[in-house]
Parts: C-alpha cells; structure tokens; sequence
C-alpha cells in the first residue's frame, strides 16, 4: 500500500543548493560579460589601428590617383613623389581639400597629420583637437621635396575614436 507520509517540500539542503547555484551564475553570467566587453574593446582597437596604418602608408609611399590630382579628381590620396619622398604640392593640394572629403578618402572619422623637422613645421592638416577613448599616433621618417630642395622630415599620423 501508498504510504499516507508527508514529507517536506523545501527541505533547508535544497534551499541552500539552488541559493549556491544562483550565486555562481550570477558570477559566471558577470565575468562573461566583463570579457565580452574587453574583446569588443579590443577589435575596435586593432580595426582602428589597421585603418590608420593602411591610411598613412597610402599617404606616403603612394602617389595617389590620379597622379596628379587635385581637389577635384582626387580618387586616392597620396603625397609621395616616390616611395619615402613626399611631395610639398601634394601636401598643398591635400589642405585645399575638404575636411569630409579628407575623412572620406582616408576611410576615418578623425585624423590630424603634420609634416615637420627640428626646427619648423612644414604642414599642420585635420583636426588638431585630439580626444578620445582610443588616440594612435603613427610616426615615419620622410623626405620632402620643397622649393629650397629636399628636408628630412617626421611625418605624424594621428587617428582617434
């Protein structure tokens, strides 16, 4: 026969289980999180930084397209004259650009550039009001082409988000 028996129905051991496994969810489901955000964190950062190196790399080793351009027809901005020698006019042209049209053709939302030696600056373009989460400056050493002949110059890439 069925035994007539009650028995309980939350017995305190079981409380403390489901209490137990509730608190480490709880922290599995935080620390998941945490990560999450790290690693989206981090592919901003890496996608910020492959866009910049692609973008100055374009600017000074490439002569653009066309090669002559001009704010007009420019399809791919580049300030070399050859690879490692940029070009003054090339820098002159690029400042009568539009800011968006810059941004544009460089595929960034922000970005300051500047052209200079010891001793003087040559060219200052984009925004040199620089905050954000992520600023990644992008340095090369170049020669430029002006009208009192060739300077050895640092050429300063700075993107930002």
């Amino acid at each position: 026969m069925l035994s007539q028996g009650k028995g309980q129905v939350f017995a305190p051991d079981f409380l403390i289980s489901v209490a137990v496994f509730a608190v480490i969810l709880s922290v599995f489901v935080v620390s998941w999180n945490s990560i999450l955000d790290v690693q989206l964190g981090e592919e901003n950062e890496v996608s910020l930084y492959q866009s910049a190196e692609r973008s100055i790399n374009q600017l000074v080793y490439y002569e653009g397209s066309p090669e002559d351009w001009n704010e007009d027809d420019v399809e791919m901005l580049g300030l070399a004259t050859e690879p490692h020698i940029l070009s003054m006019e090339k820098l002159e042209k690029m400042d009568e650009i539009s800011y968006e049209t810059q941004l544009s053709l460089l595929n960034t939302q922000n970005f300051y550039l500047e052209v200079s030696n010891d001793s003087e600056t040559f060219k200052q373009i984009g925004d040199d009001d620089i905050e954000g989460d992520i600023v990644m400056p992008f340095t090369r050493d170049m020669l430029l082409e002006t009208e009192n002949g060739v300077e050895r110059v640092e050429v300063t890439y700075t993107v930002w988000s």
